[in-house]
Order: C-alpha cells, then sequence, then structure tokens
C-alpha cells in the first residue's frame, strides 16, 4: 500500500488523483481517508505507481489545479 500524506484535498482532485493512478496500474483502489491521507491499494504495479507518484511530486504539473510539492509519498506494509 502506498500512502501520501499533505494538505486537505477535495473529492475532485482525489478523483483526478485517481485517474492519474489508474493510467500506470487499472487496479489499483485510490482511497481518501477520514484524517486527509490518501492510500493507495491493491497494486498490481507498485514500483510504477510509486515513480509516477513521485514524479507528481517533483513536477512542477497541477493535477487537480493543485501543487503537489508539498506532499509525501510512502510505501505502508506490503505490496506485492
Amino acid at each position: 500500500m502506498i500512502e501520501m500524506k499533505g494538505p486537505p484535498l477535495s473529492v475532485t482532485t482525489v478523483e483526478r488523483l485517481a485517474r492519474y493512478v489508474w493510467s500506470v496500474d487499472k487496479r489499483a483502489l485510490v482511497t481518501l481517508q477520514d484524517d486527509g491521507r490518501v492510500t493507495i491499494s491493491e497494486i498490481q504495479k507498485p514500483k510504477e505507481v510509486y515513480d509516477a507518484l513521485q514524479s507528481l511530486v517533483r513536477s512542477k504539473y497541477r493535477l487537480g489545479g493543485r501543487k503537489w510539492s508539498k506532499f509525501d509519498v510512502q510505501v505502508v506494509g506490503q505490496t506485492k
């Protein structure tokens, strides 16, 4: 499972993030937690998804009208 922590996200922004993740791994499950974390689980391609999220955080690209540089991406628990 991969977890993203950072400033609060709207549902619309999480939907756009989910589409971004699904472009890498169609089976990934993107969930917005109550405390504001975004978790990505049921990943078939964990390295590719992690690399895509890291490149999003490092880039100046604004996905969903938001800069992602303040987010932290980390692997939590087991990934296959």
